[in-house]
């Protein structure tokens, strides 16, 4: 049996041409073995895989408070809600309330050992207190507020004048009670 020298495949023994790489054979040097395998190399192809860069910006939020002028009769005292509020009117009749308050418990404890019943104590503190929920009520509603205000300083009044008498504190506490309910409504009619 003969191969072809050039591809190394097997020819028939009569065959002057390889079939596989059409090399005419040579009779005198045709070799009786097969040739080596020629090793092929696989190189396999290289890839180089890059991941897309994704940068993310986060977008930038600002927040701008925004201004508010007023001008002619427009008041600054309303909130978000459109309520009127006096901070000035919150602040005197919060004094005056405390004020009122601690006064009013002086002179009811003097009126209870005098042989006066609890009218002292009702008016007195009574009046202090409503001053003071007044106040408060002035921080949200101004109207409503000074009203309460207004109404506990004319209960301290009521007292002071026709039932008891009053200490320094107590008249100093009514007096503000009634400056910070004016304030408050003077306040409230603006808006």
């Amino acid at each position: 049996m003969k191969f072809c020298s050039n591809c190394g495949k097997e020819l028939a023994d009569d065959a002057s041409v390889c079939t596989n790489c059409g090399t005419t054979r040579n009779t005198s040097h045709a070799p009786q073995t097969p040739p080596p395998q020629q090793q092929q190399a696989y190189q396999q192809p290289q890839q180089t895989y890059q991941q897309p860069q994704q940068t993310y910006q986060q977008p930038q939020q600002t927040y701008q408070q925004p201004q508010q002028t007023y001008q002619g009769n427009q008041s600054p005292a309303k909130d978000s809600t459109g309520e009127c509020k006096s901070i000035p009117a919150f602040i005197i009749g919060l004094i005056g309330s405390i004020l009122a308050l601690f006064g009013g418990m002086c002179v009811a404890a003097c009126a209870s050992f005098s042989g006066l019943d609890g009218k002292a104590l009702f008016f007195l503190v009574g009046g202090s207190i409503v001053g003071m929920v007044g106040a408060c009520m002035c921080f949200k509603k101004a109207n409503i507020g000074s009203l309460l205000m207004i109404g506990g300083a004319i209960m301290i009044a009521i007292c002071a004048f026709t039932i008891t008498g009053a200490d320094f504190m107590t008249l100093a506490g009514m007096i503000m009670l009634a400056i910070g309910g004016v304030v408050g409504l003077l306040t409230s009619k603006k808006s």
